[in-house]
């Protein structure tokens, strides 16, 4: 193909727009609507092809890889991420298929400043109608606080866990009726028996010596309403039949009601009393310290009990529930959460039950009726000989999250959606409209070869000029095309100027009078802020021409100390903004996309109009000078 022949081929792709407007408008608000959308997120938000290539990052991913949107697009993702954990991150995202199109991915990547995150990926798969991955969008937030706070979780429990089972001091938890419901290693050792031999078993009287058991008897019910015993001493009773003394002092666990949950008692010996106590004191309030500050909820269970043994404040917050509540009512986090969600919530449980580490996002019902989504992470805590001696876990709120990702979702669809249809609008009408000029060139060429050496010259002047201007309407329909898609004025001369040449065309095309006015002095204004103005103006002028039944229309930009005055004046029916009834068919959408641009680009958006007074619509943006 020669040069002459590739400049028709480019030609012909033009087309006038005049019926197709409102569908490029459309797309092109629901891009602009779709990237404000990702660019006010706190979270980094990329696009990218099948082959790992970027097509998409919004600012807070160019602020947090101290790059460029430019620099970025085109390149892979791959790079970005630690060495070690790339083959996790390839093969989980093996798992995203159209019936499965997220997948929820936490690894390490390399920030701007050399720094290693933790970071949690949601990837979101984009397929086509044969099931083919067209690209992935992925919502990432820093989760490098989070681990360290796990992390810190993971070290305190098992610390715990280990002072727990491993200090000098026994330790211990009855239920109302006195059965034991917790016991640690140290004082098993002491008794000589296995865990399950007494858990749900034996009662503590059971345990003691008759001169102790007269003791218990008298003051385990003081202690359930009183709630505090100390320095009782008891004489315990091994599995052998021999004795050792003991000292026990107790707090009691009690609901919202005041009724008794369970004791937790010390046990000790005289001798180690004192250090024991200070030991599991301090370790309590280290972890209390660290609960309390995180906004996450930190959660402690046995094993083999639905009752936790901690949970921190943040519980009241997200649950809208005391911790008392809890208690009192461990059954109330599953009866509180929606029943769709209710077998992810099982599975969750089953799993920790099992002894594996495991994780699930769930929605739900706070006391006050708000519904939240939350994602629950367990670890299960082992002894030496890998029996599941606690289960500790960590709550969090992930609501906006989740909101954020069902919006990009939406905008995406859309924004996919739209394109398609304008493809196929374009392609109709290059057939009917272009594709008839080309073919009737061709046809006159054919004539034109068949008789160059039949007949004379002259006689094949008129299919020469037929064919000459066929081809200055092709070129006048692409230049047409150009400047409704992205006149070269802006970019070049800034917004009066297109503005100017784009009501000209308008207004030969139209036959609607179009005058544009623009004070001397008004600047060049940043590129975005250009693209979004041209574009509510090339909408009024469309939204006058097919509605309005106007003879003259006058756009006025003006510059106001640092304000930038956009407005748009039609001579027009009119109509009232407040019935919508009146309002012309197929407008409100258009009004939407230029209020949306007028937003997004930090400005102010108005219209006036009554019926028989015509239409007028302004746009300022403050401080843009």
């Amino acid at each position: 193909m020669d040069n002459c022949d590739r400049i028709i081929e480019y030609q012909s792709t033009g087309r006038d727009i005049t019926e197709q407007r409102l569908a490029e408008q459309a797309l092109l608000a629901s891009e602009e609507r779709y990237r404000t959308v990702v660019e006010d997120q706190t979270e980094l938000i990329e696009r990218f092809r099948p082959d790992g290539s970027f097509i998409f990052v919004n600012e807070v991913y160019c602020r947090f890889y101290h790059t460029t949107a430019e620099e970025v697009i085109g390149r892979r993702w791959q790079p970005h991420v630690v060495v070690e954990d790339l083959p996790f991150v390839v093969e989980q995202l093996k798992f995203m298929t159209s019936d499965n199109p997220v997948v929820v991915i936490e690894n390490r990547v390399i920030s701007g400043c050399g720094e290693v995150r933790w970071m949690q990926f949601v990837n979101r798969g984009f397929f086509n109608s044969q099931g083919e991955l067209v690209e992935t969008q992925v919502v990432g937030r820093d989760i490098t606080e989070r681990k360290r706070a796990e992390e810190l979780l993971r070290t305190s429990a098992e610390e715990i866990n280990d002072l727990y089972n491993n200090a000098p001091c026994g330790y211990h938890s009855l239920d109302a009726d006195g059965f034991f419901v917790r016991i640690n290693d140290t004082e098993l050792n002491w008794l000589g028996y296995e865990r399950d031999e007494i858990i749900g078993v034996m009662n503590f009287a059971d345990m003691i010596t008759p001169e102790s058991k007269e003791i218990f008897n008298l003051n385990f019910p003081k202690f359930m309403k009183l709630g505090l015993v100390s320095d009782l001493e008891f004489e315990m009773v091994r599995k052998d039949g021999s004795c050792f003394p003991v000292i026990i002092s107790a707090t009691a666990i009690k609901d919202a009601d005041d009724r008794f949950v369970m004791s937790r008692s010390m046990v000790f010996n005289n001798t180690d009393r004192n250090k024991a106590e200070q030991a599991l004191k301090n370790s309590e309030d280290q972890f209390h310290q660290m609960a309390e500050i995180v906004a996450e909820v930190f959660w402690l269970m046995s094993p083999d009990s639905d009752c936790p043994l901690y949970v921190s404040p943040g519980f009241q917050q997200i649950w809208g529930h005391t911790c008392a509540e809890l208690f009192a009512h461990p059954q109330l986090c599953q009866e509180a959460t929606l029943p769709e969600d209710l077998p992810e919530l099982r599975r969750y449980h089953e799993d920790l039950a099992r002894g594996n580490a495991s994780e699930a996002e769930y929605r739900i019902r706070r006391s006050d009726g708000l519904v939240r989504w939350i994602s629950d992470r367990g670890y299960p805590q082992r002894d030496s000989t890998g029996e599941v001696t606690m289960i500790a876990g960590v709550s969090s709120d992930i609501t906006k999250r989740k909101q954020a990702e069902e919006s990009l979702k939406r905008y995406a669809q859309r924004l996919i959606s739209m394109d398609e249809e304008l493809r196929k609008e374009i392609a109709i009408q290059l057939h009917d409209e272009v594709g008839q000029e080309i073919t009737a060139i061709a046809l006159n060429l054919v004539h034109i070869r068949n008789n160059l050496t039949a007949v004379p010259g002259e006689e094949l002047l008129p299919a020469v000029e037929e064919s000459r201007m066929l081809a200055k309407s092709i070129n006048r329909t692409v230049r047409n095309l150009m400047v409704s898609l992205r006149p070269t004025q802006l970019d070049d001369y800034g917004l009066a100027s297109a503005v100017k040449f784009y009501a000209e065309l308008f207004a030969k095309r139209t036959r609607i009078a179009a005058t544009v006015n623009a004070s001397p002095d008004f600047p060049r204004l940043a590129t975005n802020t250009e693209i979004a103005l041209f574009r509510i103006i090339q909408e009024a002028l469309n939204n006058t021409a097919k509605y309005a039944d106007a003879s003259k229309v006058s756009v006025d930009l003006n510059k106001r100390g640092t304000s930038i005055h956009i407005s748009i004046t039609d001579d027009g029916k009119g109509f009232d903004p407040q019935d919508t009834r009146c309002q012309p068919a197929g407008s409100g959408w258009g009004l939407t996309i230029m209020r949306e641009r007028a937003e997004l680009a930090g400005g102010e958006f108005s219209l006036n109009s009554t019926p028989g007074e015509g239409t007028s619509i302004t746009v300022i943006i403050r401080g843009e000078c």
